[in-house]
């Protein structure tokens, strides 16, 4: 991927990309990674969540007030089971909120 990935970011996103969640180091790194300092990588998986009040730029956004707050919080639940079930399975993830990925990218 060193052909696609800025490699002075610390993320490469890679939807799709066939890696598994080993840690990849060493002589298994292109030497292009070594050159630019890499060490190691380590796969993670990416929950997206969606700021309470980022809700109005949603095309789904019902405008019922109870509404609202009863689909956030089911929302926010999910996610909880969801980074829950990462968590007890070992499986690396990283949390990231839309409000940074659209005023301060990596």
């Amino acid at each position: 991927f060193a052909q696609f990935w800025n490699l002075s970011k610390p993320i490469l996103f890679c939807k799709f990309c066939g890696l598994d969640t080993a840690v990849i180091e060493g002589d298994a790194l292109p030497d292009e990674y070594k050159i630019h300092g890499i060490t190691q990588l380590i796969p993670a998986r990416i929950v997206m969540w969606r700021p309470f009040c980022l809700e109005t730029l949603a095309h789904t956004m019902n405008h019922n007030e109870s509404s609202v707050v009863e689909n956030e919080v089911k929302r926010l639940e999910e996610k909880v089971k969801l980074l829950n079930t990462l968590t007890q399975n070992d499986v690396r993830h990283i949390v990231v909120g839309l409000d940074e990925l659209t005023w301060n990218p990596f």
